[in-house]
């Protein structure tokens, strides 16, 4: 199945899923503070940027909206991966924790998808975007 990664408004063809990446943190530039060492260990990641999150955002959660219905992307939506060096950065990063989702494909006509975050026990939508299915 084909997918397209959704940074803003778009057009796909009908059958397309959405990946949404909606939260990322890396070791570009040398890791910061609580890192994990090991990316591999999904609690950790997890943790660790649902601290950075709340710490310097308030989010409390990351979620989703499509067409008004709201999914919490709760620590299982969020995954660390090692990857080949990341050249924004000296040193490179060689590791990237990210709270992300693929959506289905959607049915063919306009579609809204926000993304935001639980903020004092209230969904906020941060960004949001037109998707066009046809």
């Amino acid at each position: 199945m084909p997918f397209h990664v959704l940074v803003g408004d778009a057009t796909v063809k009908p059958g397309t899923a959405l990946y949404l990446p909606v939260f990322f943190a890396d070791d570009s530039g040398g890791a910061p503070p609580g890192f994990p060492a090991n990316v591999n260990n999904q609690a950790a990641d997890a943790a660790f940027l649902s601290d950075i999150a709340l710490l310097f955002f308030g989010v409390e959660d990351f979620l989703i909206q499509v067409d008004g219905r709201t999914t919490v992307l709760d620590e299982g939506y969020i995954s660390g991966t090692p990857t080949p060096p990341l050249l924004d950065g000296a040193p490179p990063g060689t590791n990237y924790i990210v709270s992300a989702a693929f959506l289905t494909p959607l049915t063919p006509g306009k579609h809204t998808i926000g993304i935001g975050g639980i903020i004092g026990g209230q969904a906020v939508v941060f960004i949001s975007m037109t998707v066009t299915v046809k």
